[in-house]
């Protein structure tokens, strides 16, 4: 599987040369690390022409791609794609109208290049499926007085692809979607009906 030597910081410059080339899906998609998603590559990915523009963060570690039912752990990449960041922006975004109806705080090119860092260090997660039964996993982070959604979203290809991201006030432990999902280490399946599936 091509990949940049994981755990190295690239130039910036170098990354989305690389990223310019790389094949969208499969197995010869280049993984750049999640050292080399920045902010100035997540800024690159929105002002890409075209509808698409796909990039493979990182592996998913073995024993979480088989906690997710992945058929083959081994190799799951995680995956985001323009279409699914310009969605997240334009509805919890500074101007989105999701954010400023819920009076979120607004989510930003910064917090996008996180995203697999709020997953993998959620205090919760509980198991869903989408309007097209597609499964979806949903991490829960709280930061102070607010906590960070992160919806991932399994897909064929052997990816786990992001769905959306979105920050609420208040406490994770009063969201009902989490009331069954003790920690990351025991997910819940019930309770939690998609963000992007909501009216």
């Amino acid at each position: 599987m091509p990949k940049m030597q994981q755990g190295k910081k690239v130039d910036t410059q170098e990354v989305i040369k690389i990223l310019e080339t790389s094949p969208q899906k499969g197995r010869d998609m280049v993984v750049i690390g999640k050292e080399n998603f920045t902010p100035e590559v997540v800024e690159y990915i929105l002002s890409a022409k075209g509808g698409s523009k796909k990039v493979a963060v990182d592996i998913l570690p073995q024993e979480q791609a088989q906690k997710l039912g992945f058929k083959y752990p081994q190799n799951v990449r995680r995956t985001i794609d323009k279409a699914e960041m310009i969605h997240a922006l334009n509805r919890h975004g500074e101007n989105g109208e999701i954010s400023k109806a819920r009076k979120q705080p607004p989510l930003t090119k910064e917090h996008l290049s996180k995203w697999t860092q709020y997953a993998d260090e959620a205090d919760m997660q509980v198991f869903s499926k989408d309007d097209l039964g597609q499964d979806v996993i949903v991490s829960g982070k709280q930061i102070n007085g607010h906590y960070v959604i992160v919806e991932s979203i399994r897909r064929k290809q052997n990816e786990l692809g992001f769905k959306s991201m979105y920050f609420e006030r208040g406490s994770l432990k009063d969201n009902p979607a989490f009331d069954l999902a003790v920690s990351k280490d025991t997910p819940s399946t019930q309770g939690y009906k998609p963000e992007l599936e909501q009216g």
